[in-house]
């Protein structure tokens, strides 16, 4: 099983989508702490928590944004026992292929987005768009989800007036990239 500190170096940072992204001083409240508050598409939403389900998984998380309107960019990897693995992840790809909806906490009320399916990666990934209106503004985003080896990826990318899926792919085969340039030969290599 792979450490905190593998995890942790495999993640994006902000030098590696550009100078206007930070990391969010607010990581810790919306991933990788069980503080955050995403509802529905059990189990994704525990992954997207950051609550780990049992002492034998190990998760890091980081939230990147680029200025207070964005876009953000939330990524997980999880890695476990290679069969407690597989069980995890064919539940949390199961529940975002099903699911119809996904609230995320956004300050003073809850956004929740409709989910449509869409191809964001590799065969035995699962990824969804999600679009909602914000006091009339469109927010958009997408999730996918993916099994590189060992870790289990969450990739979440949000923005707000825009419906381009051009970044959010983008920074999602940077992340790919880097678990593989990171963890070397013990993750499948990406399609596509």
């Amino acid at each position: 099983m792979l450490t905190t500190a593998q995890l942790q170096a495999a993640l994006l940072t902000p030098g590696d989508l550009g100078p206007a992204f930070a990391a969010s001083s607010s990581a810790s409240d919306t991933t990788g702490t069980g503080n955050s508050s995403v509802t529905g598409c059990e189990p994704l939403a525990s992954m997207l928590n950051g609550t780990a389900s049992t002492t034998q998984q190990v998760q890091q998380d980081v939230l990147l944004t680029a200025g207070s309107n964005g876009p953000f960019v939330q990524e997980s990897l999880l890695t476990e026992a290679p069969a407690a693995l597989t069980t995890d992840y064919a539940q949390a790809r199961a529940a975002l292929t099903s699911c119809h909806t996904l609230t995320f906490p956004t300050g003073a009320e809850p956004l929740t987005f409709t989910l449509s399916p869409i191809n964001f990666g590799g065969p035995g990934s699962a990824a969804a768009r999600m679009d909602a209106t914000y006091r009339g503004v469109q927010v958009n985003g997408y999730i996918a989800i993916d099994r590189l080896g060992p870790v289990a990826l969450t990739y979440a990318y949000f923005q707000i007036g825009s419906g381009s899926s051009q970044l959010a792919s983008a920074y999602y085969t940077q992340a790919v990239n880097k678990i593989h340039q990171v963890l070397g030969p013990t993750t499948t290599q990406p399609s596509g």
